[in-house]
């Protein structure tokens, strides 16, 4: 389902190289971030880089502004370095994309196209499949926005942040001069121009990311930090918003568990969910009803037998 020449594995998500040539507002009106501005970034960063493994339950609100519709949503998602698993079921009324679950294993990538049953297999990852509801796993962090040019639709995985060394930031972020209220991120260029994330911290949090192009907001995300299963996380949030100029999306974290063990199982998609089974390389139908089962992938098999 990803056409040629998409990259399975998507380019840095920081550049430094580019950082501070592509602002949307007068230069000469910032300057360079101080170490304590920029600390509650390095930290939010840093939390992230220290996941082994992430498992969250995100019940969402779907707002549609044009069509005056809305109506509720859920995303799952667990990661532990390369591998992942990503569900999106969404209102069928809110006339979103399909709903669809992808997974990686580390060897095998899969989609399950719900509403049609179908899932497609391939042999490397791929990071584009578009999604319903956006992953609220990274939205935390979406001011590392990755370069649409490089990698459209890319999708952040663990592995882009776990193990990195964030201090790199120091000195790329910017501030409007003065007592700045909030910090600026130049981001990349889409096909009006350069963009940045202009990051509000309050509480030594991040509360609120707005993403920018010449003259106009792409999109607003407020975050709030409360109790989420009893605990309270240190640095993800227990409520986000998000609203693009057409649609609002709220986000509440039902569940949240880190650094735990996750079986290599649990980053599979049984084959018993879907009733047509495709091999993206090869074209080869491994599972579909208009086929005898003997001609099936003895995966199909298997699974069908399971209790």
């Amino acid at each position: 389902m990803v056409g040629p020449g998409v990259p399975a594995t998507a380019p840095p998500l920081l550049d430094v190289a580019v950082l501070g040539r592509a602002n949307t507002v007068d230069p000469s009106s910032l300057r360079a971030a101080t170490e304590l501005e920029i600390q509650p970034l390095i930290d939010l960063l840093d939390w992230y880089s220290r996941l082994d493994s992430l498992v969250l339950d995100v019940a969402v609100r779907v707002i549609r502004n044009e069509e005056r519709s809305e109506g509720p949503g859920r995303v799952t998602y667990r990661a532990s370095g390369p591998a992942y698993r990503l569900s999106t079921e969404s209102h069928p009324h809110l006339s979103l994309l399909q709903d669809t679950e992808i997974a990686f294993d580390g060897r095998e990538h899969q989609v399950l196209w719900k509403a049609g049953s179908l899932m497609s297999i391939r042999g490397q990852d791929s990071r584009n499949v578009p999604t319903a509801i956006p992953n609220p796993a990274f939205l935390p962090v979406s001011f590392l926005g990755m370069d649409p040019a490089l990698c459209p639709g890319c999708q952040f995985l663990l592995d882009d942040i776990r193990g990195r060394e964030w201090e790199v930031l120091s000195g790329h972020v910017l501030a409007p001069k003065g007592n700045p209220k909030y910090l600026v991120v130049p981001g990349p260029a889409d096909e009006t121009g350069p963009t940045e994330y202009r990051v509000t911290v309050k509480g030594a949090k991040v509360s609120r990311i707005e993403h920018h192009r010449v003259g106009a907001p792409i999109s607003v995300l407020e975050l709030s930090y409360g109790s989420v299963g009893g605990l309270r996380p240190a640095r993800f949030p227990s409520h986000m918003v998000l609203t693009h100029p057409t649609t609002e999306l709220h986000f509440v974290t039902a569940s949240l568990e880190i650094n735990r063990r996750i079986s290599p199982e649990a980053f599979q998609i049984p084959w018993n969910h879907a009733h047509t089974v495709v091999d993206e390389n090869t074209g080869k139908l491994l599972k579909h009803y208009q086929l005898g089962k003997e001609e099936w992938d003895p995966r199909a098999i298997a699974d069908e037998q399971e209790p």
